[in-house]
């Protein structure tokens, strides 16, 4: 037998080879894609127990639930004295934004409103504000704590301060700043401005706007301490299981007897252009 023949013998002795099969060919168009799991918050599952609620082991959707309900809560709720501050829609030519300063400057709520005036649309959007914060915590997560604090912003502008009143109107960029600004004052990180507000449905510019607005409104004191998160999670558990339901004080806010009532003029003013939600 030939060398060849013999090398040939020992090629079928061989054990068959250990190489595992190659995988299928990528397929883009049928590979699903990675997606964290939403469950929409139902009041009939959740429950809290206000005693025991710790917010270091609170989850973030279920801070968001107590957010939304909070917020939801304060639509329309708290009655404010109507004041001649002009249209929602702030025009840097109004009379009223001319005169912030000076000898013959406004009273201070009524600058308080034309600064609030930015965070108010042309309509309510058309998405409610549970949907509106799942889409924001699907794209851009947050933690419970940034939820917590943007409900204790928004409480202290809309019941305590009230600078703001929380409407249909205003209620999403109200939402969209408090979570902005609440994320930069706890979070180490946090999502970039672009993704920010192209998830919040708003450009870039208009979500700086927001933002230094709800500062304002805010007098900048922005910091929170792990008691004053924990007394709100309580506090919000405790309305949302309806043993601390809400009361608010029916006499409205009050105002200077000097009021202004001359027209405000809205001509030349820059038409901003719409937005996909808010």
């Amino acid at each position: 037998m030939s060398t060849a023949d013999e090398g040939h013998g020992t090629d079928l002795n061989r054990p068959p080879s250990s190489t595992p099969p190659l995988p299928r060919p990528p397929e883009p168009e049928n590979d699903r894609a990675i997606v964290p799991p939403i469950k929409s918050p139902v009041p009939e599952e959740d429950t809290f127990d206000a005693d025991n609620l710790d917010i270091f082991t609170l989850k973030p959707l279920a801070a968001l639930k107590l957010l939304c309900r909070s917020v939801d809560s304060l639509i329309d709720g708290v009655p404010f004295l109507k004041a001649p501050i002009g249209s929602p829609e702030a025009q840097a030519q109004d009379y009223a934004a001319r005169e912030d300063i000076g000898a013959r400057a406004q009273p201070a709520h009524i600058q308080h409103g034309l600064i609030a005036r930015k965070f108010w649309s042309k309509r309510p959007p058309p998405i409610s504000l549970e949907d509106y914060l799942l889409r924001m915590h699907k794209f851009c997560p947050m933690s419970a704590a940034v939820y917590l604090a943007t409900n204790h912003y928004i409480r202290r502008l809309a019941v305590h301060d009230r600078l703001i009143p929380v409407t249909p109107r205003n209620v999403h960029r109200l939402v969209l700043a408090g979570l902005r600004v609440a994320m930069k004052a706890l979070e180490d990180l946090s999502w970039p401005h672009s993704r920010f507000s192209k998830v919040g449905g708003v450009s870039e510019g208009e979500l700086s706007r927001l933002e230094i607005t709800f500062c304002f409104l805010m007098d900048f004191s922005l910091k929170v301490d792990p008691v004053v998160l924990q007394q709100e999670a309580q506090m919000l558990a405790k309305r949302l299981s309806g043993s601390d339901p809400v009361v608010l004080d029916p006499s409205p806010i009050s105002t200077a007897p000097d009021g202004d009532t001359r027209p405000k003029s809205r001509s030349g003013g820059e038409k901003r252009k719409a937005n996909i939600f808010v």
